[in-house]
């Protein structure tokens, strides 16, 4: 069983966000099953790059997943799965 509050973590300090800022945003994300152009915009400022780690999830575009995010958002499981594959990141690059 994945411990994904361990997973946010690893992620935060890797790029210095405040702590609980992404698993607050990413609670909010799995809530709504669907992570709203806001819930990218509050990624995006806290410092976290994830339109690549997006893009590979879903096999689409870098532009059209921002198309998509902008039209109707992104699916929680590409949210979910691009947040594990930063993770994995994370651990191996230190």
């Amino acid at each position: 069983m994945e411990n994904i509050e361990a997973k946010l973590d690893i992620i935060e300090k890797w790029f210095s966000v405040p702590s609980k800022k992404l698993i607050n945003v990413y609670n909010i994300v799995k809530e709504k099953g669907i992570m709203s152009s806001e819930d990218y915009r509050q990624i995006t400022d806290i410092g976290i790059p994830i339109i690549n780690k997006l893009s590979n999830a879903t096999g689409l575009s870098i532009e059209k997943v921002r198309s998509t995010i902008i039209q109707k958002g992104i699916s929680f499981n590409y949210f979910h799965e691009a947040i594990i594959s930063y993770s994995e990141f994370c651990t191996k690059e230190k």
